[in-house]
């Protein structure tokens, strides 16, 4: 089976003892997934303002957490690690950047520095399709995790040097993002597109200026990767999880919007989220139990790479023209989320289908074990 999700590691996943793919993470990644284009549907936050609210609080940080639950660092190699998850993730992002950049400029509404700055700053407030921000940030928040465990792994033997950088990161990640501008406090972060200083008021290249937020839960992740595969939750503590996640947003509703750097709280936004990842791993754990549901978020997890990068073109104008035959919001919404992930899945195959665009846009690890299956 090739490896093409978002999440998805040049090693599969396995239980040290058995060799089989742990469910759980499957559902995590097929699930995390289907959540990011939830919330991405306009009719659904407007709609569903405390949910969504609340999923806000911990979606993006349970993609990293999982991200770092999977990490295999194999022979210690970072050059490999670099390069093959370069391949996975800065490849297939750099040709579809380059690809409306290019449709956008034949169109009269872009030009060549449009394009090239969506290309070298790959931060959302600079793409044509924010989204993709992701990829180059995960490429990134991989790439130095690696580095910092291969370079530290006798240090972060002991669970006080682990809980050191953990804190590390959590501070200065907060103070860090603090020092850029959001898009709701100046308006040119809401887009930028050409080259200038004022690049450097919204965010750095690849997003580096959330780094140690988004490590701060790829380490975690990392360091709970043998109790996660090991996860056997218990109903009281599933339901003290869920509650203190309602109650501590209903008591501290901070916001949490990485990719337009809101990040509120030094504690209670960490908190927040980890309270919210756990409720998640119960979930998960839950519908692990059925063989059925389990290949379900599966395949979602093993396409979420096309459905990362081609729901949000799909989903918005879904939104936009839906409701000239559709008149509630709920069937608007909900048929957008379906066309908008149907769409994407479709591209998947039509991609795969074709050795040239196959080699554009997947790791050409996964090729060469497609090709071998086929």
């Amino acid at each position: 089976m090739h490896q093409s999700s978002v999440l998805a590691e040049p090693a599969v996943l396995v239980n040290r003892r058995t060799q089989l793919r742990l469910p759980m993470i499957d559902i995590a990644k097929g699930f995390g997934i289907l959540l990011i284009v939830l919330g991405h549907n306009t009719l659904f936050v407007d709609n569903f303002e405390m949910f969504s609210r609340t999923l806000t609080s911990f979606r993006l940080p349970f993609f990293f957490f999982v991200s770092g639950v999977t990490l295999s660092l194999g022979d210690g190699n970072l050059r490999r690690i670099v390069i093959e998850r370069a391949d996975a993730w800065l490849k297939p992002c750099a040709v579809v950047i380059v690809f409306v950049g290019v449709a956008k400029i034949f169109a009269g509404t872009a030009s060549l520095e449009n394009l090239l700055v969506g290309l070298s700053f790959g931060a959302g407030f600079t793409l044509a399709w924010p989204p993709l921000w992701f990829l180059p940030h995960l490429w990134l928040v991989y790439s130095c995790s690696a580095a910092v465990l291969i370079v530290a792994k006798g240090w972060l033997a002991s669970p006080l040097s682990r809980i050191a950088l953990l804190g590390g990161c959590a501070a200065g990640g907060f103070y860090l993002v603090h020092m850029f501008d959001t898009p709701y406090q100046n308006e040119i972060c809401v887009k930028q597109l050409h080259f200038s200083m004022r690049l450097f008021e919204c965010g750095l290249p690849f997003s580096a200026d959330l780094l140690l937020i988004t490590c701060f839960f790829f380490f975690a992740g990392y360091f709970m990767s043998a109790r996660v595969r090991g996860f056997r939750p218990g109903i009281t503590q599933a339901l003290c999880a869920l509650m203190c996640l309602v109650l501590m947003r209903q008591a501290f509703p901070v916001k949490l919007d990485l990719n337009g750097r809101l990040y509120d709280d030094l504690l209670i936004t960490p908190l927040e989220a980890l309270f919210g990842i756990y409720v998640m791993l119960c979930l998960c754990f839950v519908l692990s139990r059925s063989v059925n549901i389990s290949r379900f978020f599966g395949y979602f997890g093993r396409v979420s790479l096309f459905i990362l990068i081609f729901h949000a073109p799909v989903l918005y104008t879904m939104l936009r023209v839906l409701p000239r035959w559709l008149h509630s919001d709920l069937t608007v919404g909900s048929a957008a989320y379906v066309i908008a992930i149907g769409t994407s899945i479709s591209l998947y195959y039509i991609f795969r289908s074709s050795r040239l665009l196959s080699t554009l846009m997947f790791a050409q690890k996964a090729n060469r074990h497609h090709q071998q299956a086929t």
